[in-house]
């Protein structure tokens, strides 16, 4: 035994030598890895809905996009928390049941090993420090109402390393885009959250018991975590910078074809107005539809098909007009 102390709370550390601790890293990343896998796809599929994306690239300058990005990456981290794995350091260290309901909570010997920092950490480089500390508030004040031992510790650390990881973003934008950001920044947030759990957690042999088992798996979920979220978003942002780009040509080709028509078009109905006039003021309003449609399809990503074949028989009619005998 490593401690000794009066009543069942102040002995926590208890049986760890008679387990083999390479074993239980093992077995804890392991399971966390699968676990962070399936958040990073939820969260992958958060990510393509559009109002989140505009979130997201809004949440420095606009308080309600900033909200959309604390509550998303928020509930996200409380789920990084309840994927997580309980751990009762009074049996070693060994595995241990959730509670069966929140009101229950978590025994005094009790704590979890997740990937909740982690999630907060990405809010902070994705959305800058508010979206960070916003974030923490939530995923860390939901941990401290859950209990445990190292409650209070893990609580406080959720907002202060998503507010770091804001600030980094803000002092350093092109390294805290890169997944190597998202690597260094994961362990400096275990790292933090093992120096709180040694300052705040008592008794001592239960924090040092804790930041004992914890620790490895921690970091190798915090660094490939982040790794694969950062990439995941970089690639998505390229994807969208290409369809940009694609939009981009498009309309530099519209806006060279467009005089050419038009200048035919007008030519076309001054030829009609001395022999049918009416039939050129019915042109000329089609012709202001036309482009009128055309401004406002410039700016979508798609239409509907409905209003793609009305633009194309207004196109057909002009042509129509211009090549009569065709």
């Amino acid at each position: 035994m490593i401690c000794r102390a009066v009543g069942r709370e102040a002995c926590y550390y208890g049986t760890m030598n008679s387990l083999d601790p390479v074993f239980l890293w093992l077995d804890y990343s392991t399971q966390l890895l699968q676990r962070v896998c399936v958040v990073v796809t939820a969260a992958f599929v958060c990510i393509r809905i559009e109002w989140l994306r505009r979130a997201l690239r809004g949440a420095d300058i606009d308080w309600r996009c900033r909200l959309r990005v604390i509550t998303v990456f928020g509930l996200l981290a409380m789920v990084g928390t309840h994927s997580g794995i309980v751990v009762d350091m009074e049996r070693g260290g060994r595995i241990a049941e959730w509670p069966l309901s929140f009101a229950t909570g978590l025994r005094g010997s009790e704590a979890v090993i997740n990937f909740r920092d982690l999630i907060v950490i990405v809010a902070g480089l994705i959305g800058g420090p508010w979206s960070g500390l916003g974030a923490g508030l939530l995923a860390g004040g939901e941990r401290y109402l859950l209990g445990g031992f190292s409650a209070l510790a893990c609580g406080l650390c959720s907002p202060l390393v998503g507010l770091l990881a804001g600030l980094a973003r803000h002092s350093w934008p092109e390294w805290a885009a890169a997944p190597r950001g998202a690597v260094v920044s994961g362990i400096v947030g275990a790292a933090i959250q093992k120096a709180l759990i040694l300052v705040i957690v008592r008794p001592w042999p239960a924090a040092v018991g804790l930041v004992a088992v914890t620790t490895l798996p921690t970091l190798a979920v915090n660094a490939l975590g982040g790794f694969v979220f950062l990439t995941v978003v970089r690639d998505l942002d390229r994807d969208r910078l290409e369809h940009l780009a694609r939009q981009a040509e498009l309309r530099a080709l519209q806006a060279r074809i467009e005089p050419h028509f038009l200048n035919n078009t007008l030519n076309a109905i001054k030829a009609l107005i001395r022999l049918e006039p009416e039939r050129a003021r019915a042109y000329l309003v089609k012709l202001g539809e036309f482009f009128s449609a055309t401004r406002e399809y410039a700016g979508a990503n798609s239409i509907m098909l409905g209003e793609a074949l009305t633009q194309l028989r207004r196109y057909v009619d002009f042509q129509a007009l211009r090549f009569a005998d065709a």
